[in-house]
């Protein structure tokens, strides 16, 4: 995974140029169990709301995918963005889940 494909994948998500700020671990849990780790890439959307896309990667059958979602209320941190992408996610498990 490099810095570059989620940058592609955050400007897909903005639709328009990006600015990587900075990244995060994120660990998220369900009743005590890890159900996703891994990094999450912050850009700066520039001229236009919402201002962050956050961005990470994921492997799904020996190949990369990789995620972005726009900085909009409740979205506000990277951790807020892992969660909606796992509901939604909960909600379509044929999308992800085999």
């Amino acid at each position: 995974m490099s810095v570059e494909n989620t940058e592609q994948a955050a400007e897909h998500e903005a639709g328009g140029h990006v600015s990587f700020l900075g990244f995060v671990p994120v660990v998220e849990t369900f009743c005590g169990i890890v159900i996703w780790q891994g990094t999450v890439d912050i850009f700066a959307v520039e001229s236009q709301l919402p201002t962050r896309v956050y961005a990470w990667s994921v492997e799904k059958e020996n190949d990369w995918q990789y995620i972005a979602g726009l900085g909009s209320p409740p979205i506000d941190s990277p951790r807020a963005a892992v969660r909606a992408w796992l509901v939604s996610l909960a909600a379509k498990p044929q999308l992800y889940f085999h």
